[in-house]
């Protein structure tokens, strides 16, 4: 098996305008769980499955553990985990300290055996995606706006196939063209459709 990924065009933020930059993005055929990867540790190992997934579940909880008591955390041929932390401010000069995620380092021997795997470029998925960039979206978008009630970079991803980043740039585009009004910010962006009566300009300077 080879990893396939697919090339696409993006605007290249420190050129001129109108310039674009290639990118590869690599495709994945799925997500393999752990009825998944205990096949291939009992394929190269005396364990039972039953044996595998309890030494899975094992280290899953050794590692919160570790995690938990402040520790970073270090598998052989695998990485190094450490914590990361978040800062919410609050009023009158208060803040709260919470764990925002877990930081993840590759192995170097894991990196190296991945950067010998080889490549295929996938021109059909390549092919769909054009499709995608050069297809008006506008009356599919509107008739899953008014079955859901807003519409988001996510749901516009799930409708036309492209990524959330090019989704969001398509919104946009939308709320310029006064269909939609946008609300909030970062991850919480949601867009709405503009009351009877009012234009988006004028709700969106709100």
């Amino acid at each position: 098996m080879a990893i396939t990924f697919t090339v696409h065009s993006i605007p290249d933020p420190h050129g001129e305008k109108g310039k674009t930059l290639q990118h590869a993005r690599a495709q994945s055929p799925g997500t393999r769980g752990t009825d998944g990867i205990c096949p291939l540790i009992c394929s190269r190992s005396s364990l039972s499955p039953a044996d595998v997934k309890a030494a899975l579940d094992s280290l899953g909880w050794a590692l919160g553990e570790s995690l938990s008591e402040g520790y970073h955390v270090k598998l052989e041929g695998v990485g190094y985990f450490s914590l990361s932390l978040r800062t919410i401010r609050a009023d009158e000069g208060h803040m709260r300290i919470e764990v925002n995620g877990v930081n993840f380092h590759c192995d170097p021997k894991l990196l190296e055996r991945l950067r010998k795997a080889p490549l295929k470029r996938d021109y059909a998925a390549e092919k769909r995606y054009r499709k995608i960039d050069t297809k008006d979206w506008t009356e599919d978008m509107l008739l899953l706006l008014r079955q859901t009630g807003y519409m988001s970079p996510r749901l516009f991803s799930a409708l036309t196939g492209c990524s959330r980043r090019q989704a969001a740039v398509r919104l946009g585009k939308y709320v310029e063209a006064g269909l939609l009004i946008r609300q909030g910010r970062g991850r919480h962006t949601i867009y709405l459709p503009v009351p009877a009566g009012e234009t988006a300009g004028e709700i969106n300077r709100i």
